[in-house]
């Protein structure tokens, strides 16, 4: 009976197993059936409901195995002690390993708490520089990358709606997808056990790989921390990476099957991205062989991705390569956890920064986008000021950044050969010389859109001290014409006369400041006319209207001022003439009156030397450049204006007086001048004796008459 107990406890082992198989199948094809290979959120929750009930019956599969291998223990003393030994060994063994789990587990959470406490102490630089940058931001009336706490402090909470949020995440909702990006900050806390890591490692095809290391520590993670860790995992490659899907490895050599089927059913439930294939590297107990040769058949096929069980790690080398691989996976590549964390929240925090500066920059140029051009040569200076603060202030956080980050290259690539080639392989090199090319390309299009903005802003200025000239030369002009229709005296005498042609002269001066004045202002405004890039669209007929203006101004008083100096320098001549009339009548009455007739009567020499200073007095009028009195008359009422008509009446009449004047006199002298002839008396010869007619003699006085009449 004892020889026989163990031959017929491996018959119930294998009469179990058989039976186990036939269930299985049986179950497998009434329900699963209508599985289809893409399983959409609806048919993962059913189908990870038949899959829960397959593990359930394999653990008690498990169970009854672990109750069989103690039974036959009890029924063979020699067979008991090799399978206590044998259990001792195991328990020792994964004792020992769960220890080393724990162990390992431990050191993960210190290391990498450690680097975090590193990392906060050696970045104080780009802390401020993100305080900065944020301080900047701030003055858009932004609220600058919301996540921009974690940045700094790089200390992320999980939120307390953790059930919903798993209720939502158990229908196949992603919530995490609306909200902002994760960070290291986000998922510190789930990054210290390594229950999923990136390494950087590409399957044969180029798929990044995702690997879930066996430190039999999975079972502690909950969907909601799956599901960031998932999502911060998958944002790690570029996005060109991403869009190819990722390739996973899941390790569980160590470990039970149960936990493979565990892992399985998180991904097949929820996971952030395409999935190509899983390796499965099974577990490698005995049991555990056992089982998975059994279970394999039910569920490598009904999942939206390829499960492929992988007995040992040579078989898969079939599917990627050994130097894409870790060590602890018979790997070349050189993975450290540690460094890995400190170079993501180096590079997360400088791509975070380059993100808060790109919010800023946004709101800035949106600012600008929505601003209307000022209305005053003041408010337009302001503009140009504060603005112009703005752009050196973000112009500085972007060439901040930029140093920073060609310091963060440098020290990426001042490491050894080998830390070189993981940092490659973790390409954060090549993103942080993506994120250098682009900040470079976003400050050549900042510097771009200011020059072409303060170029705008200038010809607003201009535009804008055009208009304030112009209206202060239009108050100025009115003035000026004003006081021009005020200069309406002409004067009375030629030394007052002198004195409004002087005034008036240094006003036109005073005008012609403002006039040139007036010349620059059109000429900066034809040159606003021609210019491209205005503030207006069509500048001209806001420029043009006002240059015609200035012109028909300047015309204006030009015009008036001209006829004003001309006006009174006539007046003056027509003054001066006028004087010198009066002086010419005043000299002729004189003369006249010097004139004595008695003399001139007496004396025909006084008569003609008296009718010849008359005739040199006519002949004096060739002073005023004229021939005679005549035409001195016609020349005053020629030049007479309103105001000295009266006057010139006067003197025109005084002129025609002293002429009626001369004309007599002359003809009194000319007569004086003639000399009467003396008569000539016949004497006849008297006779002796007179003869005496026969009335007597003649009286004397009738003599006398008859001499007279003859």
């Amino acid at each position: 009976m004892a020889a026989g107990t163990p031959s017929s406890i491996e018959v119930q082992i294998d009469n179990f197993l058989e039976q186990f198989k036939r269930s299985a199948s049986k179950a497998m094809d009434g329900d699963w059936s209508s599985s289809s290979a893409v399983t959409t959120p609806q048919s993962a929750c059913s189908s990870g409901s038949k899959i829960k009930n397959i593990f359930a019956d394999q653990l008690v599969l498990e169970e009854n195995c672990n109750i069989a291998t103690n039974g036959s223990t009890s029924s063979n003393a020699s067979s008991y002690h090799s399978a206590h030994q044998n259990h001792q060994q195991n328990h020792q063994y994964n004792n020992y390993h769960n220890a080393f789990q724990h162990q390992s587990s431990v050191t993960s959470v210190s290391s990498v708490q450690t680097v975090l406490n590193q990392s906060l102490q050696n970045s104080t630089n780009i802390n401020r520089l993100i305080e900065n940058v944020c301080q900047n931001g701030n003055n858009f009336n932004l609220n600058t990358f919301g996540s921009c706490s974690s940045l700094i402090t790089t200390n992320g909470h999980v939120s307390s709606n953790g059930s919903t949020i798993r209720d939502n995440m158990n229908s196949g909702v992603s919530v995490s997808s609306a909200e902002e990006p994760l960070s290291v900050g986000d998922v510190a806390d789930l990054l210290h056990p390594q229950y999923a890591i990136i390494t950087g490692g590409r399957s044969k095809d180029g798929c990044p790989l995702i690997t879930f290391p066996d430190y039999n520590n999975f079972q502690n993670l909950t969907d909601l921390e799956y599901q960031k860790l998932m999502l911060y995992l998958t944002s790690v490659p570029s996005l060109s990476e991403a869009d190819l899907g990722f390739n996973l490895i899941i390790d569980r050599r160590k470990d039970r099957w149960a936990a493979v089927k565990a892992v399985l059913l998180k991904i097949s439930i929820y996971f952030p991205a395409i999935v190509h294939f899983v390796f499965v590297i099974r577990p490698a107990g005995f049991l555990q062989k056992a089982i998975s040769e059994v279970s394999n058949k039910f569920f490598k096929d009904e999942f939206r991705f390829r499960v492929i069980v992988c007995a040992t790690l040579e078989e898969l080398y079939d599917y990627v390569c050994r130097s894409q691989l870790t060590i602890e996976l018979g790997g070349e590549l050189a993975y450290s956890h540690h460094d890995w964390i400190q170079q993501r929240i180096s590079l997360e925090k400088f791509s975070g920064l380059t993100n808060i500066i790109s919010s800023n920059l946004d709101a800035f140029m949106k600012s600008i986008h929505d601003m209307e051009f000022p209305n005053s040569v003041e408010a337009t200076e302001k503009l140009i000021h504060d603005q112009g603060e703005q752009y050196e202030k973000l112009k500085e956080d972007i060439l901040s950044a930029g140093q920073h980050g060609e310091v963060l290259l440098e020290e990426m690539k001042s490491k050894k050969e080998c830390d070189r080639e993981t940092v490659e392989r973790f390409g954060n090199i090549s993103s942080i010389e993506r994120l250098l090319v682009q900040l470079e390309e976003t400050e050549r299009q900042f510097e771009d859109f200011w020059t072409m903005h303060l170029s705008r802003l200038k010809k607003c200025l201009e535009l804008r001290r055009f208009e304030q000239e112009f209206r202060e030369l239009q108050n100025n002009f009115d003035r000026h014409l004003k006081v021009v229709s005020d200069m309406t005296e002409i004067g009375e005498t030629v030394t007052r006369m002198d004195q409004l042609l002087q005034e008036t002269k240094e006003f036109q001066v005073i005008c012609s400041v403002d006039v040139e004045r007036a010349e620059q202002v059109i000429n900066v405004g034809q040159r606003l006319i021609g210019s491209r890039g205005c503030i207006s669209s069509c500048p001209k007929e806001m420029v043009q209207p006002k240059c015609d203006e200035l012109n028909r101004v300047c015309e204006l008083i030009h015009n008036r001022l001209s006829k004003r100096i001309d006006t009174l320098a006539k007046a003056r001549e027509l003054m001066e003439r006028v004087e010198k009339a009066n002086k010419w009548c005043t000299r002729g009455i004189e003369l006249l009156a010097t004139q004595r007739i008695e003399k001139c009567s007496v004396s025909a020499e006084i008569a003609e030397q008296s009718l010849q200073e008359i005739q040199d007095y006519l002949a004096s009028a060739a002073e005023f450049k004229l021939s005679s009195p005549n035409e001195i008359k016609n020349e005053i009422q020629e030049n007479t204006t309103l105001e000295t008509k009266a006057l010139v009446s006067q003197v025109l009449q005084r002129i025609d007086d002293v002429q009626l004047m001369c004309d007599k006199r002359m003809t009194t002298l000319k007569k004086l001048t003639l000399k009467p002839p003396r008569p000539v008396q016949t004497v006849t010869p008297e006779p002796a004796v007179p003869l005496q007619p026969p009335g007597g003699a003649p009286h004397p006085m009738f003599r006398t008459r008859r001499s007279y009449s003859k």
